[in-house]
């Protein structure tokens, strides 16, 4: 059963994923580079600038269709469901 300590734990292991973005990042852009595209966007602000660079990976990647860019968008985009799950398991369980 789902206690409000079990999410929380969730929580805090999803806030500190969030860090290793810009590693991730990093990666992409750099696969980017061997493919021959050079990115506008820097993977150091993509903590902070959540629209641009993960924008910029995501239409290039329809272009290039790269399986290892493909696979770091996807788990941002698995990160951010089991975020909205955990918020909506906190609000379920009332608190």
């Amino acid at each position: 059963m789902l206690t409000v300590e079990y999410l929380s734990y969730v929580f805090f292991v999803l806030f500190g994923v969030q860090f290793l973005f810009p590693l991730m990042a990093a990666k992409i852009k750099t696969r980017f580079r061997e493919l021959g595209y050079e990115m506008k966007s820097e993977p150091a602000w993509s903590l902070l600038n959540i629209t641009r660079f993960w924008s910029e990976a995501r239409e290039q990647n329809h272009q290039f269709n790269d399986p290892a860019i493909t696979k770091y968008l996807r788990l941002r985009t698995a990160w951010w469901v089991l975020v909205g799950a955990t918020f909506a398991g906190f609000l379920a369980l009332g608190s």
